[in-house]
């Protein structure tokens, strides 16, 4: 699953930046089928088949990477390192990425978007000032 959506430019470059590996996101995206029993959802990933026990393993690795992800911006924010406004203005970048997503962009959208997410992570984690 996760193969095919690396052709989407954005999917791609988002998952190269990301903390979670190619197997956590194609097991979560597998996960969040609830058409597919276990079985089913193991047979199904891009790799090929898995144990029962290694989709379920790779599913609660991706799920700790996400956890860890929120609990630092909890971090960040209880010890006042992000600036006044800037999860409202992740939040406002979120949804613009699901409008476009919905929308079939053109390259030089999709180009801007990357550009525009490469900026605001880049000055929201302070390697560059907004």
């Amino acid at each position: 699953m996760i193969k095919a959506l690396l052709s989407d430019s954005i999917v791609a470059n988002l998952a190269s930046k990301c903390t979670l590996t190619q197997a956590q996101i194609d097991t979560l995206l597998l996960a969040a089928n609830e058409e597919l029993d276990l079985s089913a959802k193991a047979a199904h990933r891009d790799d090929g088949k898995v144990s029962k026990g290694s989709f379920i393993r790779t599913l609660r690795q991706g799920q700790a990477n996400i956890e860890s992800s929120i609990y630092t911006l909890f971090l960040l924010a209880y010890l006042g390192l992000i600036p006044s406004g800037r999860l409202n203005q992740f939040a406002r970048t979120g949804d613009l990425i699901s409008k476009i997503k919905a929308s079939e962009p053109d390259r030089a959208s999709v180009r801007q978007l990357l550009i525009a997410m490469n900026d605001f992570a880049r000055g929201f984690s302070g390697r560059e000032k907004p």
